[in-house]
């Protein structure tokens, strides 16, 4: 089974996996075949990213279709040299040097680079569990730089010229994981916010006296 990807969200959604995370099942992208649709899917516990690729997938004639899943390491991503200008062919094989375990082959069209490794053997969290059915609208506060990173993702997937604005919108949900937008219907996101009672006497209820 093969896929084919703009590289420029795999590179997006690097921002927002773990890396060197003690829960190694974190610590790349996951991929969810269904069909020939595919959704990636990163998050280091704190923020997450989807994004649907709708017919991404390509299947052998005579090939066993089945809906699948599988993590590729953060490791052989980097290893790739991923262009935001390239197409990225992930393919995926069942006879690979481990029982069990499958073994994936990365090829970016614009560095024509081949790399190839074992999918991480562990099993990624139910991802839509955290995505929020419906937002309260009460005012959160959040880590800056989980909004970097989400930032970061943003700009690359969509090819954000330098210097303009990036696209990043936040539907607050209070003390549950807010709903991220970045304009695109294929992308969505979580942000976890602070614990409000740690940074409570934190959030200014007024400008300090030298300022006014």
């Amino acid at each position: 089974m093969k896929l084919t990807i703009d590289s420029k969200i795999l590179i997006g959604l690097l921002h927002i996996a773990a890396k060197n995370d003690v829960r190694y099942y974190l610590n790349g992208i996951y991929c969810e075949i269904t069909g020939d649709d595919a959704i990636l899917v990163a998050t280091d516990g704190g923020v997450l990213g989807a994004f649907n690729c709708a017919q991404a997938a390509v299947f052998d004639e005579g090939e066993r279709r089945e809906d699948t899943g599988f993590i590729i390491p953060r490791a052989l991503l980097e290893g790739a040299k991923l262009s935001p200008k390239g197409k990225c062919t992930i393919e995926l094989n069942y006879d690979g040097p481990t029982i069990g375990i499958r073994r994936i082959n990365l090829c970016d069209s614009y560095n024509a680079i081949e790399v190839g490794g074992d999918e991480v053997d562990g099993k990624f969290p139910p991802w839509r569990r955290v995505i929020p059915q419906s937002v309260s609208g009460e005012v959160a506060q959040f880590d800056s730089e989980l909004i970097a990173r989400l930032a970061a993702a943003s700009k690359v997937i969509l090819n954000v010229r330098r210097n303009a604005i990036i696209p990043l919108y936040l539907a607050h949900n209070g003390d549950s994981g807010a709903m991220v937008s970045i304009g695109n219907d294929n992308f969505v996101g979580v942000l976890m916010p602070l614990n409000l009672s740690r940074v409570a006497n934190s959030i200014p209820t007024a400008p300090p006296a030298w300022a006014i």
